[in-house]
């Protein structure tokens, strides 16, 4: 259930930013990648199954490609989802660069000095590691730049830029900013 949850927070946002064709590039690749890795050290007769390399692979590149942005987080302890009733909950903003690491080595590195059950550590190191080299490798191709998120911002406020008229330059900024 956290895999599917992971995977429909940063895959959102991800495939918004690459386009679907990059997006299923990475999944695939990261995936892939983070098995074999994974594969070099198992033992014979144990097999692999499941996408948590993959969703791992996306949370890399989307670390990497949201590094400067905030995100918003939801923590709750108590015998209930339900804010104040038997709960304890907070919202809080937190910085992307010190989310992922923080997650990340609570579940994964802590799971490879500490291994225990069937998870695959390996293959999920694997993933995250190979969706951080593609990220690295689009954020040298592509000509966004902070604070924008997304190619179309960018392209947007190139054009609006050129606009002569304040007026016009204006409502090109509100629509923007939307």
């Amino acid at each position: 259930f956290g895999n599917l949850l992971s995977f429909i927070f940063f895959a959102i946002y991800l495939e918004a930013r690459l386009g679907a064709l990059l997006f299923v590039g990475v999944y695939f690749l990261t995936g892939t990648a983070g098995l074999f890795i994974n594969a070099l050290f198992l033992e014979e007769g144990i097999y692999l199954l499941g996408a948590s390399a993959n969703v791992l692979g996306v949370v890399g590149a989307f670390y990497i490609l949201f590094f400067k942005h905030y995100f918003k987080m939801y923590f709750a302890v108590g015998l209930t989802p339900i804010p104040k009733v038997l709960c304890f909950s907070k919202t809080f903003l937190i910085r992307m660069k010190f989310a992922v690491p923080v997650f990340f080595v609570l579940g994964d590195v802590s799971g490879l000095v500490n291994p225990q059950g069937s998870v695959a550590h390996l293959a999920h190191i694997g993933g995250f590691v190979t969706g951080v080299l593609f990220s690295l490798i689009v954020i040298r191709q592509e000509k966004v730049k902070w604070p924008f998120i997304y190619p179309s911002e960018f392209l947007d406020y190139n054009t609006i830029q050129g606009y002569t008229d304040r007026t016009e330059k204006l409502e090109g900024f509100s629509r923007l900013l939307r």
